[in-house]
């Protein structure tokens, strides 16, 4: 099966709900939503490389449970914007973007100013491909948890 926006929209449409098991009117949606975001599976890993990297210096903190400021989201959101005007332009992705950034600016300059920032460390590579990333929760007397079973 090709997996290409180009074809006719009704083949694209048929295509699509064959593929992801959509009713004719999420398929005939989704074919014409690509024409303003782009390819639905490209678009969507596109969002997961750029969150990827937003959200890596946030691991240790969502390890904690601990949710995400603000910023953060909006900083995705922009992304999200950003990925989708790489693709196909359409000026709501500019717009959006636009708020979103200054969203962002806001909560970041106020998160620094309130002396909750600056954000997180990176977390370094692996320094050897067989080493993984030990998550442990410390209780009051000094015990130690694993916080992946």
């Amino acid at each position: 099966m090709n997996d290409s926006p180009g074809q006719p929209r009704d083949a694209r449409a048929a295509y699509l709900r064959e593929r992801y098991h959509l009713s004719a009117e999420e398929a005939a949606l989704s074919a014409e939503r690509e024409v303003v975001y782009g390819e639905a599976y490209i678009n969507h890993l596109g969002i997961a490389q750029t969150w990827c990297g937003l959200l890596h210096p946030w691991v240790l903190h969502m390890a904690q449970m601990q949710p995400l400021p603000p910023h953060v989201v909006a900083n995705m959101m922009d992304g999200l914007k950003l990925n989708r005007k790489r693709q196909v332009f359409h000026g709501d992705n500019y717009d959006d973007s636009s708020v979103y950034s200054r969203f962002a600016c806001t909560w970041q300059r106020e998160w620094a100013q309130d002396g909750r920032g600056p954000c997180p460390s990176v977390v370094v590579p692996a320094p050897h491909p067989d080493c993984t990333l030990v998550l442990e929760w410390e209780a009051p007397d000094g015990t130690r948890i694993p916080a992946t079973r």
